[in-house]
């Protein structure tokens, strides 16, 4: 089994930090495209948060949809 990268194991002991790094950046594309593509930022956030909190295992396989159906 391969040792962990360093990318993931700063995750497991900053989990917070990279959470708000992840909605800043979501927040920072939001103006970058504009008013006119707000709900694509937002849904970036969302996608970034899910994938931060872990909850993607437990959509299931089809959670890009699921997101999808949200909007």
């Amino acid at each position: 089994m391969d040792p962990p990268s360093n990318f993931d194991v700063g995750r497991s002991q900053f989990p917070h930090f990279y959470t708000s790094l992840s909605l800043l950046a979501g927040l920072f594309i939001s103006r970058l495209l504009g008013c006119n593509r707000r709900w694509l930022a937002t849904k970036s956030i969302i996608v970034l948060f899910l994938q931060e909190k872990k909850i993607k295992p437990f959509l299931g396989f089809h959670w890009e949809a699921t997101l999808e159906t949200i909007y």
